[in-house]
């Protein structure tokens, strides 16, 4: 059985907003025929996951609470509701505590 894709602009659009695992699921075809037509179509392929939105705004949270209350480890921890180590490790990730320097 030989799987075929229609590239056309509805395509396109559905590879970026869904991804091509679940453009695959959608339309019964394997994975690998999606990914090589969205290759041959010249569409970017990202790896990895998308940044969960509620993360990005927890840590945006941390380094706030850090940098303008300056509040210890712990207490910005209870606040958003992570442990010490967590909040250290986000702000090691985001480029550093602002109190260490």
């Amino acid at each position: 059985m030989v799987e075929e894709i229609i590239v056309d602009e509805l395509f396109r659009q559905r590879v970026k907003r869904f991804g091509i695992a679940r453009i695959a699921k959608m339309s019964h075809c394997r994975y690998a025929v999606v990914r090589m037509a969205a290759i041959k179509a010249g569409i970017e392929i990202r790896r990895g996951r998308r940044p969960d939105k509620r993360k990005l705004a927890r840590n945006a949270r941390i380094r706030v609470l850090r940098e303008k209350k300056k509040l210890y480890l712990h207490q910005i921890g209870e606040q958003v509701g992570v442990g010490r180590e967590r909040v250290r490790q986000v702000l090691a990730n985001t480029g550093g505590d602002p109190l260490s320097k």
